[in-house]
């Protein structure tokens, strides 16, 4: 049985609640592992040359990093990126392609 047709703009929420929830749980690893470091955020933030503010986001899952940004944080409590990244990633049913974004 074929899978229902979904429009732009459905995908375009999926993608945005995945993405969404991808961050969370990625900021709750960080918390955890900075935790685990007995490291407080600005104890991380200083390590990492990152703003509090912008720890604080990233652990709320308010804040999209940079690669470069996931690199610094995971050498100031010295863990591996994997360490960082969730598990369950929880990537759409249907993948995304650049021009039905653009129609949403």
């Amino acid at each position: 049985m074929k899978p229902p047709t979904r429009s732009a703009k459905e995908l375009a929420e999926i993608e945005r609640a995945n993405r969404k929830r991808f961050l969370a749980l990625m900021g709750v690893n960080i918390r955890q592992l900075r935790d685990q470091k007995g490291m407080t955020q600005d104890q991380l933030a200083e390590k990492a040359r990152i703003s509090n503010k912008y720890v604080h986001d990233i652990e709320a899952g308010k804040k999209c990093i940079s690669v470069w940004v996931l690199k610094k944080i995971s050498r100031a409590m010295n863990v591996k990126i994997e360490s960082i990244l969730p598990n369950d990633a929880n990537v759409p049913e249907q993948p995304l392609v650049y021009k039905d974004v653009q129609k949403v």
